[in-house]
């Protein structure tokens, strides 16, 4: 069944967030969490940070650090969370090759864009992005919405009169959209690079059908759904 619509991520799937701004939202989130309270130094602290996300992906990282160093007030994790997902920035860029990608897939399919953070750091990123243009609709979906991106594509399914075998899922988060894709039958593209590359699937749920190293090669995959 040819695939009719295409549902994108875009932190580390159509942008390099953890090359452009992952390593400063640490900063900026360690910071947060020392102005809430923790007397902790912040090279201390980004180290073990970074140490406790290598060793735990799948937690927390805001309590784990605030819990490493025995902290019990629920402001400091919260600063770094809040800070973290809203990070300040003047500048991005799209992965090379991604505009006119986009420009390329939009001929043959109908492109959705669906993301996770607070909706307005994430329309800034689209913005200054300049990509908006080429997706019938950008969901922002919140950080601590249960199987936000689910509710999303189904909804849209639903909506569109889809069949899950015609909507093709992409993105860098096995435990996130492609889990989600998977669950409602949707094919699913693991675009495994970024901040999350090293988290591999635990169970068929988390197993995406196709894996690749950048979206840009996503049209030689298609013609394979």
């Amino acid at each position: 069944m040819p695939a009719k619509a295409l549902i994108f991520d875009l932190d580390d799937t159509l942008m390099d967030t953890c090359g452009q701004l992952v390593p400063e939202a640490h900063r900026q989130a360690c910071l947060a969490m020392q102005a809430a309270g923790l007397d902790v130094a912040l090279e201390a602290l980004l180290k073990t940070r970074l140490q406790l996300i290598r060793s735990q992906p799948r937690a927390d990282i805001d309590q784990l650090l605030a819990a490493h160093y025995g902290c019990q007030d629920p402001a400091v994790p919260l600063a770094g969370h809040q800070t973290y997902f809203n990070p300040v920035f003047e500048h991005l860029e799209p992965f090379p090759g991604v505009p006119e990608l986009l420009a390329e897939l939009h001929q043959q399919h109908r492109l959705y864009l669906v993301t996770s953070g607070y909706a307005e750091t994430q329309a800034r990123k689209v913005a200054a992005l300049n990509i908006g243009q080429w997706f019938e609709d950008i969901g922002y979906i919140p950080v601590q919405a249960q199987r936000g991106k689910q509710t999303y594509f189904s909804e849209l399914i639903r909506s569109q009169d889809y069949h899950p075998q015609e909507v093709v899922v992409i993105g860098d988060r096995i435990n996130n959209e492609i889990v989600a894709g998977n669950r409602l039958g949707c094919p699913t593209v693991w675009i495994r690079q970024g901040e999350c590359a090293h988290i591999l699937p635990e169970g068929p749920e988390e197993t995406p059908r196709f894996i690749t190293d950048s979206v840009l090669n996503l049209p030689h995959i298609l013609p394979h759904i």
